[in-house]
């Protein structure tokens, strides 16, 4: 999701190209020549959402479906698509297999590297991040699951499903205590 005070880049489609602006300045070469090797990739690819979805991974990670349609004025299946089509080019990478949330891949952080957003995240807004992808594709999350998907202790995994039940950000999904609790996103 794009942080307050930073604008989306303009998009504009000229000549039959696409011309990237960041922010109000001058047009992003850089940017135009990545996305247009990976249109030279994966023809199928849209130049312009894919030129708006890497710049807003600059900024924010993660990106999902919604957010790109938002920005790109297109449907949600459009989005999913482009997102998809970045991946399969190797622009960007899931968080979560079979999750629908983006981050951008090992390969275009090297490449923009000096361009990504500084911005501080407090770890367990992270853990958020994956455990919301985790539930993309599942029902529930266990502090087994979370364990394994945030690389901790099983107790550290308990503790950061409780906080995140504190802040609302999940529920239990029955009165069940102990190790067999299980937390879906809070309604």
């Amino acid at each position: 999701m794009l942080r307050a005070g930073h604008r989306a880049p303009d998009i504009e489609e000229a000549d039959g190209g696409v011309l990237v602006t960041l922010f109000g300045g001058p047009p992003d070469t850089e940017l135009v020549a990545h996305v247009d090797e990976l249109v030279a990739v994966d023809t199928s690819l849209d130049g312009v959402r894919s030129a708006m979805a890497i710049p807003a991974l600059f900024l924010a990670t993660p990106l999902r479906a919604e957010t790109l349609a938002a920005m790109a004025q297109c449907t949600t299946t459009e989005a999913d698509q482009t997102l998809a089509s970045l991946e399969a080019a190797g622009a960007v990478r899931r968080l979560v297999r079979a999750g629908r949330a983006y981050a951008l891949s090992d390969l275009t952080r090297d490449r923009f590297r000096t361009r990504l957003g500084r911005t501080t995240r407090r770890a367990l807004d992270q853990h958020f991040d994956l455990v919301c992808a985790y539930l993309d594709s599942r029902p529930a999350i266990g502090r087994g699951d979370a364990a394994t998907l945030l690389d901790v202790a099983p107790n550290c995994a308990s503790r950061i499903l409780s906080d995140l039940t504190r802040q609302g950000l999940l529920a239990t999904v029955s009165d069940a205590r102990g190790s067999g609790v299980r937390y879906r996103l809070a309604p």
